[in-house]
């Protein structure tokens, strides 16, 4: 386990997996500070480092790191012929920064497209290519775990999952990173695959959401989904079988105090920001980019009114903290971080 900054250097295994790669303790130390350690001071040479390569070579890197583990997980599996769920978590593509050749100089900044009502400066460039790098090297390296099933014969009788926890934005209307629950840091990859469960090659426009996975797994290896679980199946939709099973998505970010919650039907998206007087509505059909915000127009107030009353009524039905909330859930909300 590696917390990216959120734990201690020694108590993080990715570092102590370095030192055991011949890193010096030195070494390990300047890289934990220009990169990693950016909780020392907040938002400073971690957010400010756009030109930053990294300090290991390419099978050291963190994203390398992940794939050495996995590897050696699906093989210790197969040798004790135990069936397996293997969560590989990178935190690729999350930066720009710490980014190995050849990657840092696979797409050139001055070929860089401007980002949509945005504008295109030298260091968002930069940042724009060296984020592309992260991409295709997160995709190698993904391709990699592929082989392995494929080597060990588990390739047909493994189901795949390639999602994520937000997107980004990359100056899109001047905006940077995630949190802001728009279009472009809201919208994430969601690639399932398995010939023998699943429709191969279909796209759908259905509302998936990322709490719907882990129903979906259980129903396509058909174990039943306790009544707890958050989210629905999506094997009738994944399979070909119905176009869709959610009328509204939801999408929440942040903190109790600091949250924003988005709420999708049809064409049609609702935010609303903690702290904020208003709420936000847009037609994604007519301003996919979100510029015209209609949430205090008059003329759609009932569809606003309406929107309302669904991302409620689907909060309402869908969480399901126990009463009283677990222990951990409060450190948490409290703001205590920790490994878990």
């Amino acid at each position: 386990m590696s917390d990216g900054g959120n734990t201690h250097i020694w108590d993080d295994d990715y570092f102590l997996w370095l030192h055991d790669q011949g890193v010096s303790s030195e070494a390990i130390m300047q890289f934990w500070d220009e990169v990693w350690n950016f909780h020392q001071t907040p938002f400073g040479k971690y957010r400010r480092n756009s030109h930053y390569r990294s300090l290991v070579p390419e099978d050291q890197v963190m994203t390398g790191w992940i794939k050495c583990e996995s590897r050696k997980f699906i093989e210790e599996s197969v040798a004790s012929d135990e069936p397996f769920c293997l969560f590989a978590s990178h935190h690729a593509p999350q930066n720009h920064d710490y980014l190995p050749e050849p990657y840092y100089s696979m797409y050139d900044p001055e070929e860089v497209a401007p980002p949509v009502n945005g504008t295109l400066t030298p260091e968002l460039a930069r940042i724009i290519a060296s984020y592309a790098g992260k991409v295709s090297m997160l995709d190698k390296h993904v391709g990699d775990l592929v082989e392995t099933l494929r080597e060990q014969g588990l390739l047909e009788n493994t189901i795949i999952v390639l999602t994520a926890d937000h997107a980004c934005f990359l100056g899109e209307s001047g905006m940077q990173n995630k949190m802001w629950t728009y279009e472009y840091d809201s919208r994430i990859p969601l690639i399932v695959w398995n010939p023998d469960r699943f429709s191969q090659g279909m796209q759908t426009e259905a509302f998936i959401s990322n709490i719907d996975v882990l129903p979906t797994l259980l129903d396509a290896i058909d174990v039943p989904i306790p009544d707890a679980i958050q989210g629905m199946s999506q094997v009738e939709v994944l399979s070909g079988e119905k176009e869709s099973l959610r009328e509204v998505l939801l999408c929440k970010s942040g903190e109790a105090g600091k949250q924003r919650k988005g709420a999708w039907h049809g064409d049609w998206k609702l935010l609303y920001r903690t702290g904020m007087p208003k709420i936000e509505l847009y037609n994604l059909k007519e301003d996919p980019y979100e510029a015209n915000d209609l949430g205090e127009d008059p003329e759609f107030q009932t569809k606003r009114d309406e929107l309302i009353h669904r991302m409620f009524f689907e909060y309402a039905t869908t969480e399901r903290y126990p009463n009283p909330m677990p222990e951990i859930e409060v450190k948490r909300q409290a703001g205590w971080l920790g490994r878990v």
